[in-house]
């Protein structure tokens, strides 16, 4: 019985078309995971930033001339700041080197006019009053002497202040998530407040009492998770995860256990 064979010339042509198209398939396939990843990146950012800017944004504390961002970390919340909320002049104060200087260049590339200073939260090189509104998101957790770098924050605000800090009561640590996935470097000290312990610090630091606001918000890590871990999930079950988020936020009980603490209060 006679055995067909195509040419080795012939067969070497069909195993280079194969292996193109299959290169092909495979770039293809990679682009739009790449994408998908890219979508669920600009989705967690913007879940974690509106969790913290919503309340005070809506309550006007965002009006005014000057703003200092205290632990402005790689400048998201700045740009904000200068792009969003046209703010004439805003500082950014970090204790991390690598951070300013990395941003100090993204913010040239960007057109972002936002000076930015390597400095210690807990001893601000600025005088009293210095600024329309103080801001803080997730530092005041990470700090030795917390009732310190609260008071300093407030004492350089000449009435607005917004400080935002991760919440005890969230049955989802943070630092239990990141050991689960075991690429995260805790810092050395990372240490949440419950809304008691924030008001109290806030009490204590010059805030009017009757003034202080305090909200509950994010339920979910869903921001670190896109962000910090580039996490793919249906979005049909992030979608449903929001929802959820904002049905917990109206039980009385139930949304003191959010994930983080919005503060909002002024000092006149």
């Amino acid at each position: 019985m006679k055995t067909f064979s195509l040419p080795p010339q012939m067969m070497s042509r069909l195993s280079t078309v194969f292996s193109f198209k299959s290169i092909k398939k495979k770039r293809k396939e990679n682009k739009k995971i790449e994408q998908a990843r890219k979508g669920m990146y600009n989705f967690g950012e913007k879940h974690h930033m509106e969790a913290r800017l919503k309340t005070p944004d809506q309550l006007g504390y965002f009006n005014g001339e000057t703003l200092i961002d205290v632990g402005c970390g790689y400048g998201k919340y700045l740009r904000y700041f200068k792009l969003q909320k046209k703010i004439k002049f805003c500082v950014g104060v970090d204790l991390k080197k690598k951070a300013i200087h990395s941003t100090r260049r993204l913010f040239r590339n960007q057109g972002v006019d936002a000076p930015l200073i390597i400095g210690d939260a807990q001893n601000l090189p600025f005088e009293d009053y210095a600024f329309d509104i103080a801001f803080s998101a997730d530092v005041v957790e990470h700090l030795p002497n917390k009732s310190k770098g609260i008071q300093e924050i407030v004492r350089v605000s000449k009435d607005k202040v917004v400080v935002c800090v991760p919440n005890k009561l969230n049955p989802v640590d943070m630092s239990h998530v990141a050991k689960a996935f075991g690429t995260h470097n805790p810092p050395e000290i990372e240490e949440y407040l419950t809304r008691f312990q924030l008001i109290k610090m806030l009490q204590n630091s010059g805030m009017k009492t009757e003034t202080i606001v305090i909200v509950e918000k994010s339920f979910l890590p869903l921001g670190w998770l896109f962000v910090n871990k580039r996490i793919l999930l249906p979005m049909n079950l992030v979608n449903f995860s929001v929802f959820l988020e904002a049905l917990f936020e109206r039980f009385p009980l139930l949304k003191h256990m959010a994930g983080v603490l919005v503060s909002c209060g002024r000092k006149a």
